[in-house]
């Protein structure tokens, strides 16, 4: 449940941010989230209107969410009052739980469009069960010794008319009075998802049926309430959406982890032919091409003439790494701004994001957050206390330091720490508590591991996100604009990253070097091909502007908002080494 600090921080926002909402009403406890969202200035979303929503009418039925919606902003009417009795409503979905009584049936239905779905009242005495078990049975239920005479069972799917009365439970406010029922599809009994804990390793081998759990559900409309939100913060700030290109010839991230795209030759008369390039291999495009590790170069190329630009799509790395924080087919958010000069430009654009995404989350989504706390105990306190008492495009709150201020940290803080609690969001153990050896030693030069990155943000800066600054440039990407104060014989780049407490890094940024001689310079120091990169050099050439940008990694991003433990489960198909199902 939300904590007392949670709800004094909401509600001290004041009445009117209550008008900000776009829950359901059916939960108790989290509508004091809901004015988080009135914070925003520039960054806003439009408030919740006080009508009912329609449904669409190319569509036949309403979602529960929506019934249970309309009814919570309409209340009885006078006529209604007396007898409880509502308008007929028309709704489908699945099944989750059966209780069979003397005189009734209880069903738990859900559709998806809400954490809680709702309770049917189906009474052995009406008209509606008698048709029930006239359906079972010519469904053939009798036949099957597994399956109760009704046809009822978890994971069954049902359409359900009747109406929606006040509910004497504690757990929800209206329950749903069945008139007819009528059964679109039965499920047998191995049915694998019944009820009862399932473990993330489990469901993830029945990806195709995962988004049928409860938990699931939450997870995947939290990664929709985000992903609409960061459209609406971006489109506020003036940035434009480019879909950039998932076939490549160029490694944005020259670490050679790429996907290389093979396919048939054609011909002149476009037939299909085995003849091979020169080097043995077959180039489709006539050139080595492959899926995309990052769209920041084609980016850039959109900045240099739209000025603030942003992408938001699948990336790809061919990476062996079997960890809970990588995948090889992710999604990223990646942006680029014209005519910054400063890093400093990079961490408040992505503190304002990220802190306004998870306002949105607070607003958008209490009732699957409340049910995310089951597994994850203080998520929303958590999460309200990253956004923090300010406005969330007011100025960055959290610590700002530079890599070699890191690099000293730790190398002090490791001497006096021989232990580091881990087990928690994060952890490549799953579910495990226990204390991990002391930190690897490092010295300036060398990169932070995830045991580094977490140490800094969960026990140095005591949970909170931290920004780490000004790189050695022999970390970075040819593309990082070299610092200028930076010590000659230790030369960092204008890059950021952000720790974030369970995940480590989620954001990665930088100023881009817009210096023609500079750049050119880099490529070849980096070993690449000058003229595969002639274009990218050409925006240098022609008009070059200060610029900078930075990617977010999506799966992480919902990792944080969901307290999910393993970036597998924050995807809904995921690909990683060894597995691509689907």
């Amino acid at each position: 449940m939300i904590s007392s600090r949670v709800r004094t921080l909401v509600s001290s926002l004041g009445p009117q941010a209550l008008r900000t909402g776009t829950g359901t009403g059916t939960s108790t406890g989290t509508g004091t989230w809901r004015p988080l969202l009135a914070r925003y200035s520039s960054a806003a979303e439009p408030a919740a209107p006080d009508a009912p929503p329609a449904v669409p009418p190319v569509l036949p039925l309403a979602t529960i969410r929506e019934v249970l919606a309309a009814k919570a902003l309409a209340g009885p009417s006078p006529a209604e009052a007396p007898s409880g009795e509502q308008q007929p409503v028309h709704v489908g979905g699945w099944v989750q739980t059966v209780r069979r009584m003397k005189r009734d049936l209880f069903l738990e239905l859900s559709d998806g469009s809400t954490a809680k779905g709702i309770q049917v009242i189906l009474p052995r005495d009406s008209v509606a069960f008698s048709q029930l078990l006239d359906q079972a049975a010519a469904l053939g239920v009798a036949d099957m010794s597994d399956t109760s005479a009704d046809g009822l069972a978890t994971g069954v799917s049902l359409e359900v008319r009747g109406r929606l009365t006040p509910s004497p439970g504690k757990n929800q406010t209206f329950e749903l009075l069945a008139d007819g029922v009528n059964i679109l599809g039965l499920a047998r009994s191995t049915f694998p998802l019944q009820k009862k804990f399932h473990r993330p390793e489990f469901l993830r081998d029945i990806s195709h049926l995962r988004p049928k759990t409860r938990n699931f559900g939450s997870v995947l409309r939290v990664r929709d309430a985000s992903s609409k939100s960061m459209h609406h913060i971006l489109d506020n700030l003036g940035f434009v959406h480019i879909h950039t290109p998932i076939l490549t010839t160029n490694d944005c991230e020259g670490a050679g982890e790429t996907f290389e795209v093979k396919g048939p030759i054609f011909d002149g008369d476009g037939a299909s032919t085995t003849a091979t390039s020169p080097d043995g291999q077959q180039h489709y495009f006539g050139s080595p091409s492959y899926l995309t590790v990052s769209g920041q170069l084609q980016l850039e190329a959109a900045a240099c003439g739209l000025s603030r630009v942003y992408t938001f799509g699948p990336t790809f790395r061919a990476e062996n790494s079997h960890t809970s924080r990588h995948l090889s087919e992710f999604w990223m958010l990646e942006a680029e701004v014209a005519f910054i000069r400063s890093i400093q430009d990079i961490v408040g654009l992505t503190s304002t994001l990220f802190r306004s995404n998870i306002a949105a989350i607070l607003s958008r989504c209490p009732e699957d957050l409340e049910h995310l706390e089951k597994n994850s105990p203080g998520l929303g306190e958590r999460l309200a206390g990253f956004v923090g008492s300010g406005p969330p495009d007011g100025p960055n709150p959290f610590p700002v330091i530079t890599y070699t201020e890191a690099i000293d940290i730790l190398e002090r803080e490791a001497r006096g720490a021989t232990s580091f609690l881990v087990g928690h969001a994060g952890s490549d153990a799953e579910g495990a508590t226990h204390t991990a050896p002391a930190l690897p030693p490092l010295a300036w030069g060398d990169n932070l591991s995830s045991d580094h990155e977490r140490f800094l943000c969960e026990r140095v800066f005591a949970g909170q996100p931290v920004y780490v600054v000004d790189y050695p440039q022999a970390l970075k990407p040819f593309y990082m604009r070299q610092n200028d104060h930076a010590d000659p014989a230790r030369p960092t780049v204008a890059a950021m990253d952000m720790l974030v407490p369970g995940v480590g890094e989620l954001i990665g940024g930088s100023v881009r070097e817009e210096r023609l001689d500079r750049l050119e310079q880099a490529i070849a120091g980096a070993g690449l091909c000058p003229e595969a990169y002639a274009w990218y050099t050409d925006l240098r050439r022609y008009g070059t502007v200060p610029h900078g940008g930075f990617g977010i990694g999506f799966e992480r991003l919902i990792m944080v908002l969901t307290g999910m433990t393993n970036i597998r489960d924050a995807i809904p198909f995921p690909r990683y080494p060894g597995r691509c199902q689907l």
